[in-house]
């Protein structure tokens, strides 16, 4: 404590004292919520006014300002001052910003919050990404909507609210500068502290620390620093970071007792969730070290498919088809519009049927160590799931889960039977059928897969990869349709315990991170 510091106390007194002054400076706290109240009931007399059809630019392109509300009939918009091509953006805007992790109750209200900016959109997600914001954000660039609601380009932060009625949409309310101090927990809380907050132009008492304006906020690289991706911190206080679900259980799913986690709140303002999706004989308990990486950032699904972990096995036959419609029905009784779906070997088979069979539900596509026709695994491998049996499995964490909920030797080797018959076959997926995948996919391989690796690179190009363009003049000028990885010196079975090297990758790519071109001349 420096010497300042120390002479800044207020004084002592006795309880009765201190209790009297408490009264009086809570007489004045209960007027200034009454005024609020007042304020408020004069807010929702407004009259307000018809806005044009605006179309704006969100993640996956163009989108009507209509559309932006999602169904909801109210819509609170954040207008993030911008530079186009700088490193950093405001710092008060990108502080400010990042305290908004918990919208879902928007919901209840019928309502919700994104932020708009006039950068170029894949600048904006480039940035959302780095300073680990998790709203959804919205482009202006190519339309007057941000000067026409008093945030044009070039000029400060603000905030406007929106009411929709059918196709039409009412611009209601709009505030800037010291007005957003509302919308901000931060300074409720420093606002509690005896020395408040310490800048000059307070009222404070003398010899109260005091300090230049801002000086006790964060800047835009001290967000990043805390909230960015890698840190741990992207999902805000309580989320949780580890495999410890937030909710976990059984549903009625097509005829299964389906176990299922979720990691993370499943509300609509954060990333989309992403629907995890084990392998062959895996369970929910099989992929710790993904779920940990991916729910630092976005909710995550993870289920065990019918006979794995804690699924029971039934008479019902298996088919990549059937485990694609399980997951489908999972999101649905979640009650989740959309997600981006990830596979890992069999996994990722379900997750391509999941794809093509429920196109709506399917944000972005990520298959890993996956094939989407027999002939894609090498012969060998299909080979070696012929000499599969009970005995294999005798003693090991699948055989334990599976007589858990069914102590039966008999069944157990029941479901081996029904799982090499599933891999054998595989799924034969047609190139047509690949071709129509509209949603963004990412596909992952080992040089030393089971998966060949010429067929990664059918698949790769079936799904929109490949960008002649970007051949030509050495630099992507658009976010890609599909990337391709493989990983050098990687096995199947080793391409499943690097979650380190590639959960950043595929987060870049769920969250439409550009590649970045360095400059060479």
């Amino acid at each position: 404590m420096t010497e300042q510091t120390t002479r800044a106390l207020p004084p002592i007194v006795d309880e009765q004292t201190w209790r009297s002054a408490l009264d009086d400076l809570r007489r004045r706290e209960k007027a200034a919520t009454r005024e609020l109240d007042a304020i408020a009931a004069q807010r929702r007399r407004l009259p307000m006014i018809e806005l044009p059809d605006y179309t704006l630019i969100g993640a996956d392109g163009p989108i009507r300002l209509v559309d932006v509300f999602q169904g909801r009939s109210q819509l609170i918009t954040y207008h993030h001052m911008w530079s186009d091509g700088a490193e950093w953006q405001c710092g008060g805007c990108t502080s400010l910003t990042t305290q908004w992790t918990r919208l879902g109750i928007l919901d209840n209200y019928d309502a919700r919050m994104v932020i708009v900016t006039n950068g170029p959109i894949h600048e904006a997600l480039a940035y959302k990404a780095k300073v680990g914001n998790t709203m959804e954000w919205y482009s202006s660039s190519e339309s007057s909507f941000g000067a026409d609601v008093d945030a044009p380009p070039g000029g400060g932060f603000a905030v406007n609210v929106f009411l929709r009625d059918g196709e039409k949409v009412y611009r209601t309310w709009h505030t800037t500068g010291r007005g957003t101090e509302q919308l901000s927990y931060t300074f409720a809380l420093i606002d509690l502290l005896p020395w408040g907050r310490q800048e000059e132009w307070q009222d404070s008492p003398e010899g109260w620390p005091q300090s230049p304006t801002y000086s006790g906020w964060l800047d835009s690289p001290d967000v990043a620093r805390l909230y960015g991706p890698g840190t741990g911190a992207q999902r805000g206080p309580g989320d949780m970071a580890d495999s410890t679900p937030s909710r976990s259980g059984h549903l009625r799913i097509n005829g299964l007792s389906l176990y299922f986690e979720v990691h993370g709140e499943l509300d609509r303002s954060a990333p989309l969730p992403l629907l995890l999706i084990p392998g062959a004989f895996m369970s929910t308990e099989s992929m710790p070290s993904w779920v940990t990486a991916f729910a630092q950032r976005r909710p995550v699904i993870i289920f065990d498919q019918q006979g794995h972990g804690r699924t029971p096995d039934t008479d019902r036959p298996m088919s990549y088809e059937q485990f694609g419609d399980d997951a489908a029905e999972l999101l649905l009784a979640l009650d989740v519009e959309r997600a981006d779906v990830m596979g890992y070997s069999q996994g990722g088979g379900v997750a391509l049927q999941v794809t093509l069979r429920h196109p709506d539900l399917v944000g972005k596509l990520v298959t890993l160590s996956a094939t989407y026709r027999q002939d894609g695994w090498y012969a060998s491998v299909l080979a070696g799931i012929e000499h599969l049996d009970a005995e294999v499995f005798a003693g090991t964490s699948v055989e334990k889960a599976f007589t858990e909920h069914t102590p039966d030797p008999a069944a157990f080797a029941a479901y081996v039977d029904k799982m090499k018959v599933l891999n054998i076959e595989d799924q034969q997926i047609t190139d047509e059928q690949m071709r129509s995948i509209t949603a963004n996919a990412m596909v992952i391989v080992g040089d030393a897969d089971g998966v060949k690796p010429e067929h990664a690179v059918t698949m790769f190009r079936l799904l929109g990869g490949g960008d002649e363009e970007a051949a030509t003049t050495g630099m992507l000028q658009k976010i890609p349709r599909a990337r391709l990885v493989i990983l050098p010196a990687m096995s199947h079975l080793g391409i499943s315990g690097e979650a380190d090297v590639l959960a950043p990758m595929v987060t870049a790519f769920l969250d439409d991170v550009p590649p970045v071109t360095p400059e060479l001349f």
